[in-house]
């Protein structure tokens, strides 16, 4: 029979290793092991061609040569078990994407088999770029490409309004691929044929109406 100072020791070892290893586990689930960044375009789930990228990597370099402001694309294969917020931030501190000293980063983030779209802008963007601005910018801009499996275009349409956002907001002007106009469509996707059938229903409205 062990003593009681015995078991003591042991169940007090047992606690301990215990909460070593839920430490250890919540650290892991807590700090998300992002890849090292390559460019300003990291496409990890080799989604993009080479002519993508490149266009991309034109609209984040336009962007940091006329404003400082980073601008960093990101394409996951997926980011189990975090969230997109979760995971987004890690990339953005890790990466300390942003002039020091001003906070300028700018992160669009992509995880593929979650199917999650998120864009981070440091504190110096802000006020230029606040969490509604950035998720109708998401909608209008990027959503309807995804939609339609232009996920390079989408990213590339995306960039450039964020990028011009930025810039006209700081009195700059974009050169190169930032120069380009984006693409505003709706949630809708702005579909031909749609608009002819709301003109249809509208004029036999207007036909019922007037006779009754």
């Amino acid at each position: 029979m062990l003593k009681p100072w015995m078991v003591y020791k042991r169940l007090t070892a047992a606690l301990l290793l215990a909460g070593a290893v839920w430490l250890g586990v919540a650290q892991a689930v807590a700090a998300p092991k992002v890849p090292a960044p390559t460019v300003l375009v990291n496409d990890f789930a080799n989604a993009l061609t080479p002519a993508e990228k490149e266009t991309l990597t034109g609209i984040a370099a336009s962007l940091q040569d006329a404003t400082g402001a980073q601008m960093a694309f990101v394409i996951m294969p997926d980011i189990e078990p975090f969230d997109d917020m979760t995971y987004g931030m890690a990339i953005f501190d890790q990466w300390k994407l942003g002039e020091k000293g001003k906070d300028n980063g700018l992160l669009i983030l992509l995880a593929l088999k979650e199917h999650r779209i998120r864009i981070i802008s440091g504190y110096g963007l802000e006020a230029i770029l606040p969490d509604g601005k950035l998720g109708r910018f998401r909608d209008e801009y990027l959503v309807p490409y995804l939609k339609q499996n232009r996920l390079g275009e989408g990213l590339a349409n995306l960039g450039l309004r964020l990028a011009q956002e930025v810039a006209q907001a700081e009195g700059k002007t974009l050169s190169g691929a930032g120069a380009q106009a984006p693409h505003r469509k709706s949630r809708r996707g702005d579909s031909p044929l749609l608009n002819l059938v709301v003109l249809l229903l509208l004029v036999v409205m207007a036909i019922v109406s007037s006779i009754a």
